[in-house]
């Protein structure tokens, strides 16, 4: 009838196994103690006057509660919310403060086929170089006129004449 009889015969033992083992699995579990047992504390019934010192309170609230001292402090959510939010706000502070006084960065763009004269222009404009001729010079005694990358080159801070030639130079 069936082209894949084996292919049945495998599902329906599979199934037939797999309830088997969930009815295992369901028994098992049936058949374990009861979690919560109600006895009385052997010291507790021997002197029912006298309070229990910190220890044996510890051990006993320790079945269904946290204990803590009471010097030790507690915090609800909102508390812990607010004391995070603070220490945030002041890293925050601390952060701002810290990263004002940071190296300001200078952005070239040099086109393809500029010179060093054209070059040595626009490190002057936006003030990286204080003398235009010392860059000419050093770039032509290097030999370094033709091997201007272009693109865009970052400069940070105030950078020396060497730390530019290098900069327009490799990438």
């Amino acid at each position: 009838m069936f082209k894949n009889k084996t292919l049945l015969y495998g599902l329906g033992i599979g199934l037939i196994i797999g309830s088997l083992l969930v009815q295992l699995m369901n028994q098992a579990r049936g058949s374990a103690p009861a979690p919560i047992q109600t006895s009385t504390p052997p010291q507790a019934s021997a002197k029912p006057a006298d309070k229990p010192d910190a220890k044996q309170v510890k051990e006993l609230a320790s079945q269904y509660y946290q204990v803590f001292p009471k010097e030790e402090k507690l915090y609800t959510q909102a508390q812990a919310d607010a004391l995070v939010q603070q220490k945030v706000e002041e890293a925050k502070k601390q952060a701002g403060a810290a990263a004002a006084p940071s190296a300001k960065k200078t952005y070239i763009f040099v086109p393809a086929g500029a010179n060093s004269t054209q070059v040595a222009d626009m490190l002057y404009q936006s003030s990286l170089l204080a003398d235009r001729k010392a860059f000419e010079d050093a770039m032509k005694k290097d030999q370094l006129s033709s091997r201007i990358i272009a693109g865009l080159h970052v400069f940070e801070g105030q950078p020396n004449l060497d730390e530019v030639i290098v900069n327009l130079t490799t990438h």
